[in-house]
Formats: C-alpha cells, sequence, structure tokens
C-alpha cells in the first residue's frame, strides 16, 4: 500500500508522466503531427490549439498559438487533454486578441462572440510498437466555413515518405492513445514501490514545435 504521505509526489510524477517521458516496454516514441493546409490564408484570425496544458493560473498556459500551420501533438498534455475529452483548434479574430496580447481562457470555455471551436481532433499517439516500421503519423486537415464557424475537412495525404504514416482513423488512435497512458501510470506505479519514500528532482520536458 502506497503512504498517504508520497500520494501528492505519485501524482506530481504521473502527470510528468503522461507526458511521454515513459514509454511502455516494447514501443518507440514517434512523431504526430497535424497539418493545417489553408491556415495561412485566413489573415483576420490568430489560431490557437486548446488545451495545451492544464490550467496553472497563467491565462496563456493551457493553449498554444499556431500560425505555421502545424502542430505537434506530442507538446500536447495528455492529462489535460483527456479531462477536456479531447483538442481543438480556435480561431480568435485578431481585433479581440489585440486587446489583450494572449489568449484568455474564457475564450475557450464560454461562447464568447466571434470565437469558433473546431470539431475534436484526433487523439494524439505518442508511441507505437517497435515491430512498426513509422516513426511520423500525420493528419492534414482544410479549414473551412469562416467566418460562420470553424469546420476541419480531413484531406488526403500525399504518398508517405520512408517512415511517415498515412492518417490514422480515430478509432485507432484513441486506441494507441488509451494504451499509451494506462501503461504509463502502470510503470510509474511499479516504480514507486521500489523505490525509498522521497522523490528526485524533475526536469521539465523540452516541448518543441
Amino acid at each position: 500500500m502506497i503512504p498517504l504521505k508520497i500520494i501528492p509526489c505519485l501524482l506530481a510524477v504521473l502527470v510528468v508522466s503522461a507526458r511521454a517521458d515513459i514509454i511502455s516496454p516494447g514501443y518507440k516514441p514517434i512523431q504526430h503531427v497535424v497539418v493545417f493546409t489553408n491556415l495561412y490564408t485566413f489573415t483576420n484570425y490568430y489560431f490557437v490549439v486548446y488545451p495545451r496544458d492544464s490550467q496553472s493560473g497563467i491565462s496563456s498556459n493551457s493553449s498554444m498559438g499556431e500560425q505555421a500551420g502545424f502542430v505537434v501533438l506530442n507538446a500536447l498534455n495528455p492529462s489535460a487533454v483527456r479531462q477536456n475529452r479531447g483538442f481543438y483548434l480556435f480561431a480568435i479574430p485578431k481585433a479581440l486578441y489585440a486587446r489583450t496580447g494572449y489568449p484568455l481562457e474564457e475564450w475557450f470555455t464560454n461562447k464568447v462572440p466571434g470565437v469558433l471551436k473546431s470539431p475534436r481532433l484526433v487523439d494524439p499517439i505518442r508511441a507505437l510498437p517497435i515491430s512498426d516500421p513509422r516513426q511520423k503519423i500525420v493528419n492534414r486537415y482544410r479549414i473551412e466555413g469562416l467566418p460562420d464557424k470553424l469546420d476541419l475537412i480531413p484531406v488526403d495525404s500525399p504518398a508517405p515518405s520512408p517512415g511517415e504514416s498515412k492518417p490514422l482513423k480515430k478509432s485507432e488512435a484513441s486506441a494507441l492513445f488509451s494504451l499509451s497512458c494506462a501503461a504509463a501510470v502502470w510503470i510509474t506505479i511499479a516504480r514507486f514501490r521500489k523505490r525509498p519514500p522521497f522523490v528526485a528532482s524533475l526536469k521539465p520536458h523540452d516541448l518543441r514545435i
């Protein structure tokens, strides 16, 4: 039985572990990318991916600006994505964004006039079996519907380059995502049972897009 005094430490490590610090045995880390093929054509909007991380009192911490036309899903906190029941693309009028210079949490949790929310995107995949030759998964979407709504239309991908895969279906992505999270929790608990009741200092994972 895990002592009560180390439960907060365990919870902290579980969050860090879920962010891809731990890969279950027999699996390898991969890169999962979502590409918005025509995002650059909508110059009156500032695009944001939400959630990036759990709320921590910093208004811009839970979201990630998306102006380059792609996002690496490994930069998203799996715990925050799970709590939010997926992640989404938001289109924010630049006139509204200019009032603060950073996104406000209320833009994502309330119906703010002019702020548009996409349908749920594919679940992030962080690992595949070692036997799988793929090193990258790419999903492509075309933005449509602005300024009335924000629709994302799946785009057929070109022939994948060596090590790159065709997009996964949502059912396949959800299954792999759940498996990765479950494995991370199991491994973390197993490690704590073998360790003394203290937690070494943890370095934040270097997240890059």
